[in-house]
C-alpha cells in the first residue's frame, strides 16, 4: 500500500530486515537499466529450490554487483531503510488490522516517515480492517478519497 509519492522519479526500493532489498517495493521509471539487469539475471539465474533467491536475493545480487562494477546501473536509487517501507515486522500484520492507532506508539512516526507498508497478502487477505485500527487511520490520512 503506498502512502506517500515514492522518493526520486528513477528508482525506488526498501531494505527489508535482515539487510536484503524487497522486490515488493520497486518504483522504476520505464525501461529502467537496473531492472533489465534484474530480468536478465533472473532469466540467466533461474534456481527454484532456493527460497527467496528471485525475490529479495535477486534483487539485492543486482544491486550490490552493480554498486561494485557498474555504478551507472544504480545512479539516482534510492534504498530506502526498513522503517520507511516496512514499519511493521509481517509478524504484527494482525495489530495493523486490529490494534486502535491510538495504541500504538510508532504511529506518529509511521505517518511522518512510511512511503509505503507491504502487508504480505499471504497473512492478511483474509483479515478485515477493523476502524480505527493502523491500517484504517493510514488509509484515511493517505488516502481520504479512497476511504469514505
Amino acid at each position: 500500500m503506498s502512502v506517500a509519492t515514492a522518493g526520486p522519479k528513477y528508482g525506488f526500493m526498501g531494505y527489508q530486515r535482515g539487510g536484503e532489498i524487497n522486490n515488493a517495493t520497486l518504483a522504476f521509471s520505464p525501461r529502467h537499466p537496473f531492472v533489465a539487469a534484474c530480468a536478465a539475471t533472473f532469466v540467466r539465474q533461474f534456481t527454484g529450490g532456493v527460497h527467496g533467491y528471485q525475490g529479495p536475493l535477486l534483487v539485492t545480487r543486482v544491486y550490490k554487483r552493480a554498486e561494485a562494477a557498474k555504478p551507472h546501473l544504480v545512479k539516482g536509487i534510492f534504498v530506502a531503510p526498513p522503517e520507511v517501507v516496512y514499519p511493521f515486522n509481517w509478524t504484527q500484520v494482525d495489530e495493523m488490522f486490529s490494534m486502535p492507532a491510538d495504541k500504538v506508539p510508532r504511529w506518529k512516526s509511521l505517518e511522518r516517515y512510511a512511503y509505503g507498508m507491504h502487508l504480505w497478502s499471504m497473512f492478511s487477505r483474509r483479515t478485515n480492517i477493523t476502524s480505527g485500527s493502523v491500517l484504517a487511520s493510514v488509509m484515511r490520512y493517505s488516502c481520504p478519497s479512497v476511504w469514505r
